[in-house]
């Protein structure tokens, strides 16, 4: 029989962290599972709710409770709700502790909670944090929370209504941009993108009547794809629910990379100028981990960690992520790659722990 002696540590809550929570209690490794908002779901629980997964749903299940949606695509607000009771079906309660630093001590780690006077020993350490809280916004030449053109990134988005009778531009190219151009056009309003060099890579939902998420296993398996992938090199393309008609009929205007701002007028890549009352820029978030005090290998030319076949670190010992790309396979920062890497770690992390029992 294991012990009950938490020793196990795993920081968030979004689908990453619940799915390794789940495997671990399977397990019988005992965890502790901490999350900064203590919520149930992580970032889905703060995301803009009339987001329709571009995924299918049964894709979307997390390990040892099926979910179930009597539709193809679920909205973000249902999918929050399967969260919440997926918890509740594995007696999961996240703490709502912030991780402030984490430091090696050995082969364990010494934890310090923000608030907290006192450091608290694990062996083990699970990353799960996501990207929704680091916001990436590049520099652009005169751009000011001063200046009177309005600013945001995407995670911010509330929706076209807010720009009745404004004119907004969308800086990016990948999905979140591509589906807020496809709103303001749905919703009446004109759509204006900066995007380089004035591509924009979409996919159509469907090819021969199956969804284009059914192909993701056979590219899997194609490492020149896998590998550019996780060197940062590609991206997954948007899904194509308009987009292109959208811009064929003039809906959607496409313009090149912004290069600066004057007060309210853009100007750009070709010389190009137009104004503007409004920017979002769609361009994408960062893995950060600003709690971790030493320092760990990434891929090349990301900031996503380099982990072995389990999802162990290359570099740290007993330090595991979930949730980053390539973390163990092409898929691992989607949902369903979560799902099937969750078992992985915690089967890697009980062999470890049932180790570590017998010697001590």
């Amino acid at each position: 029989m294991l012990s009950q002696e938490p020793k196990t540590l795993i920081v968030g809550a979004g689908p990453a962290g619940l799915s390794v929570a789940a495997c671990l209690r399977e397990e019988k490794v005992p965890f502790r599972l901490v999350d900064r908002y203590g919520v149930a779901g992580g970032a889905y629980s703060r995301v803009y709710e009339k987001i329709v997964l571009a995924s299918p749903t049964r894709f979307n299940s997390l390990p040892g409770f099926p979910l179930r949606y009597p539709r193809e695509y679920i909205p973000i607000k249902d999918l929050e709700q399967y969260f919440l009771a997926y918890a509740d079906h594995h007696r999961l309660s996240p703490e709502k502790l912030e991780v402030e630093r984490i430091e090696k001590n050995g082969k364990r780690f010494r934890v310090k909670m923000k608030g907290a006077q006192d450091w608290e020993e694990f062996h083990f350490v699970i990353v799960a944090t996501g990207i929704f809280d680091f916001s990436y916004v590049p520099p652009v030449k005169g751009l000011s929370r001063t200046g009177p053109l309005e600013f945001f990134h995407s995670k911010d988005w509330k929706g076209p209504e807010n720009f009745t009778g404004k004119r907004l531009l969308i800086v990016g190219s990948a999905t979140s941009a591509v589906e807020i151009a496809e709103e303001c056009v749905h919703a009446g309003l004109p759509a204006s993108m900066s995007v380089k060099k004035k591509k924009v890579k979409i996919l159509p939902q469907r090819f021969l009547g199956r969804d284009l998420h059914d192909s993701l296993p056979f590219f899997e398996r194609l490492p020149r794809l896998s590998g550019s992938f996780c060197l940062g090199h590609k991206t997954f393309p948007a899904t194509d629910l308009g987009f292109g008609k959208f811009v064929k009929e003039g809906k959607i205007k496409i313009y090149p990379e912004i290069l600066s701002l004057e007060r309210n007028e853009a100007v750009f890549e070709d010389g190009s100028k137009e104004n503007f009352d409004a920017m979002v820029f769609a361009t994408g978030y960062r893995y950060e981990r600003p709690f971790l005090s030493f320092p760990i290998r990434y891929w090349p030319h990301t900031n996503s960690p380099l982990t072995h076949s389990q999802g162990e670190s290359v570099s740290c010992e007993n330090l595991y992520f979930i949730g980053t790309p390539c973390a163990i396979r092409l898929t691992s920062s989607l949902i369903r790659g979560m799902a099937r890497d969750a078992p992985v770690i915690a089967r890697s992390v009980a062999k470890k722990w049932e180790a570590f029992q017998k010697v001590n």
